[in-house]
């Protein structure tokens, strides 16, 4: 009967890696799961408007190049590492302030999302 505790032995061997590479593969889940949530959670959203008379907002309207070298640097300031992204806002982003008094005439202010992580 040799073989046959042979047989069990690998049974149970393979049984073991099964449920151990299962434990393995959850355990991976979870911690893909937790670092997603991580950076989530140290992502940020910047509005900022177009009124420095630099030029920032010309940069900031091109998907890369100085705009990519604003962003970042915004987002450094702010002590992030880098942008993740950069666009013109929506006038979704942005709500306005309520107020009584009649808005002077002046040039348009654009504003400008910039992602940080």
């Amino acid at each position: 009967m040799p073989s046959g505790r042979l047989i069990i032995t690998a049974f149970a061997a393979l049984t073991a890696a099964l449920v151990g590479g299962e434990l393995v593969a959850t355990s991976i889940a979870q911690d893909k799961a937790a670092a997603t949530q991580e950076r989530a959670q140290r992502q940020r959203h910047f509005v900022i408007l177009d009124q420095d008379g630099y030029g920032t907002g010309e940069c900031l309207e091109k998907p890369g190049g100085c705009g990519k070298i604003i962003a970042d640097s915004y987002c450094e300031s702010k002590g992030f590492k880098v942008s993740e992204s950069h666009r013109r806002a929506d006038p979704d982003d942005v709500t306005g302030s309520i107020s009584t008094e009649k808005p002077t005439p002046r040039r348009e202010t654009r504003a400008f999302v910039i992602s940080c992580r």
